[in-house]
């Protein structure tokens, strides 16, 4: 039986190792974030952190968090045959937003393994059976998912491909590659620069979901935190192998809590 793993996405490499004494197994670090922080360094900064994680015995993922554009498609191949040249510097897995990135890393990077992330809305049998006959070795379930739902899955899929879950934070209920609001609130011109803002459900006032927008796309966030520590338990026996914690949106200090608060549910299922 495969242990249950806790994953923690972090948006700066200076929480890792914060975050791996916490309690963490696995740490997922984002491309967009990590590439504005560290640019031409990326690959250098990437293989140091992985030769850290590998010193704890715990695994490093990194993540393509974006909708890939047809004048992405060149970065991204020119970044994989570098890194077929640097083994050093390949991740544990790559998680995947984008069916064509999936394909591309596939074809160019075919012994890393491939995770489909939550935003590729996984919500039912078959979408897990196809990414299970494409290659991918875990599927994150959606975020849109209730617990039942997630473990009537997890259930069916437990001999086949790994499950995760989302257990703890702020989820991205919806990603578009567009710059949705912008497009309507200008008039169609579609400012460059970032936004953010806050739409609030008619038939519940007083709640807001969080909008953000950037060079990548439109975010939309849940208006409450998730906390499924009380889950834990049915999810893991159902089959889920792989924990999520979003602490793109943490500080240090709020993310190290919320790792010891998942990582003492999780040890409380296997004590």
């Amino acid at each position: 039986m495969k242990q249950n793993e806790l994953v923690v996405s972090v948006s700066k490499i200076e929480y890792i190792e914060a975050v791996l004494k916490a309690g963490a197994d696995a740490v997922c670090i984002c491309y967009r974030s990590f590439v504005k922080q560290h640019g031409d360094d990326l690959l250098s900064v990437l293989e140091q952190q992985l030769t850290y994680v590998h010193s704890l015995s715990k695994k490093l993922y990194f993540a393509f968090d974006f909708f890939a554009h047809n004048e992405d498609i060149a970065m991204l191949k020119e970044l994989f045959l570098k890194l077929q040249s640097r083994i050093k510097a390949l991740p544990d897995a790559i998680v995947v937003y984008d069916p064509g990135v999936f394909r591309l890393v596939k074809i160019m990077l075919p012994a890393v393994a491939i995770h489909i992330s939550a935003t590729m809305n996984v919500t039912n049998n078959y979408v897990c059976d196809l990414w299970k006959t494409y290659g991918a070795t875990r599927v994150e379930l959606a975020h849109v998912l209730s617990s039942d739902a997630a473990i009537q899955l997890a259930q069916k899929h437990v001999e086949d491909v790994e499950t995760g879950v989302f257990i703890y934070g702020i989820p991205c209920i919806s990603y578009s590659g567009r710059r949705l609001l912008s497009g309507f609130l200008e008039e169609c011109h579609v400012s460059e620069t970032a936004s953010e803002y806050f739409v609030m459900e008619e038939q519940r006032q007083g709640e807001y979901y969080k909008v953000e927008q950037d060079e990548r796309g439109t975010y939309v966030f849940a208006s409450k935190m998730r906390n499924w520590l009380s889950e834990v338990g049915r999810l893991s026996k159902a089959g889920v192998t792989a924990f999520y914690i979003e602490g793109m949106a943490y500080d240090d200090v709020q993310l190290i809590q919320a790792v010891s608060l998942c990582k003492q549910a999780i040890n409380s299922i296997t004590d």
